[in-house]
């Protein structure tokens, strides 16, 4: 897998390549406070097919977390430009978590790059009391206490038993790693951005896939978007590209193979 930086208006942008360099392009965006390594295993089961993109969002892992900006649109605004630079176009997007968000951003406001999109336990849909509690959680988080007080609300929230430990401790060492400032940042973007708006937009195939809890309101979303498929993998929680990956990837797979790309799309630019 090779890692490449761009400056994009003077922020660094990283991204991680690999699998079919003339094949179809497959951009995989990870969560909130994880890096591209948290899809690589993902990504790595596609490589026989697709040209696979894990871009580090701005903010994670390579990326720059200089920036003042982390609201929605611009990181959607990010993974457009990046397929530009990579020459990318017709892409399948899968994005899981604060991804699956952006994903749905990507979809909404670039519908040409766009062929197909798959969401995985997104933070959308989100009601009106969830905002509200995320905002003050985000609110009360100071230097001092911040990284115990991540584990102590999230690790219920994203885990169920069964999850490995070596996962979450994975997990929560790449979350409590992150700056405040730019997680708080993220979360707030997050609950500032109208997922209901963009849901309205997408045009493309789409599919929905949770454990057996969502953060966000799935009975809206399915009510909103009844063009839209939805699955549930068995024994995960919120992590189930890490922790089930096989069960995620044969999901994703069967929705790929009943909207097939058509002549010609989805080939990466020589």
């Amino acid at each position: 897998m090779k890692t490449t930086t761009w400056s994009r208006d003077g922020v660094r942008l990283a991204a991680a390549t690999a699998g079919v360099g003339d094949g179809p392009a497959m951009v995989l965006l990870h969560g909130m406070g994880s890096d591209h390594t948290h899809v690589e295993v993902l990504a790595s089961m596609f490589g026989d097919r697709y040209f696979t993109v894990l871009p580090d969002l701005r903010g994670h892992g390579a990326s720059d977390q200089e920036s003042d900006r982390h609201d929605i649109a611009t990181l959607a605004d990010d993974v457009a430009w990046l397929c530009a630079q990579l020459g990318v176009h017709d892409i399948t997007l899968v994005g899981h978590s604060l991804g699956g968000v952006v994903s749905l951003a990507v979809a909404a406001a670039h519908p040409g790059l766009v062929s197909r999109l798959v969401l995985l336990d997104p933070g959308i849909a989100l009601s009106d009391e969830m905002s509200a509690g995320l905002s003050d959680f985000y609110a009360g988080l100071d230097d001092e206490t911040y990284a115990a007080v991540l584990r102590e609300y999230l690790i219920p929230l994203m885990f169920v038993p069964s999850d490995p430990p070596q996962t979450v401790q994975a997990v929560m060492d790449c979350l409590t790693a992150m700056p405040l400032r730019v997680f708080r940042q993220l979360g707030e973007g997050i609950v500032a951005f109208d997922s209901m708006a963009a849901v309205a937009r997408v045009s493309c195939p789409t599919a929905v896939v949770t454990p057996q809890f969502m953060i966000g309101d799935i009975a809206r979303v399915e009510a909103a978007a009844p063009g839209w498929e939805f699955g549930r993998v068995l024994g995960t929680g919120h992590y189930m590209q890490m922790v089930t990956p096989e069960q995620t990837e044969a999901m994703i797979t069967q929705f790929l193979r009943t909207h097939p790309l058509g002549g010609g799309h989805g080939e990466h630019a020589s």
